[in-house]
């Protein structure tokens, strides 16, 4: 997924078909580079999924991201999530 058009297209789905959403963060790291500017943000979730009709969906993913604070604002400039093998992911 590319762009700010497809991430929030993406967001607007998941809300409307999973209203609850549980996600616990495990072995978060942090590490910061060029004077506090950029903090690149290592973790492992467990996230847990219950659409509309009850039906409950978990997945367990690896993410990164990049932050970078420009003009005095954290930037989001990059983010990778992958799924790791586990129970059946179905949104």
């Amino acid at each position: 997924m590319e762009g700010k058009q497809a991430f929030r297209a993406f967001l607007t789905n998941l809300f409307q078909n999973y209203p609850t959403r549980q996600e616990l963060g495990r072995q978060v790291t942090y590490r910061v580079y060029q004077e506090g500017n950029v903090v690149v943000v290592n973790s492992y979730t467990d996230q847990t999924f219950i659409d509309k009709n009850g039906r409950m969906s978990t997945m367990m993913q690896r993410n990164s991201q990049t932050w970078v604070k420009a003009a005095g604002r954290w930037l989001l400039v990059d983010q990778h999530n992958s799924g790791m093998p586990g129970a059946p992911y179905t949104p």
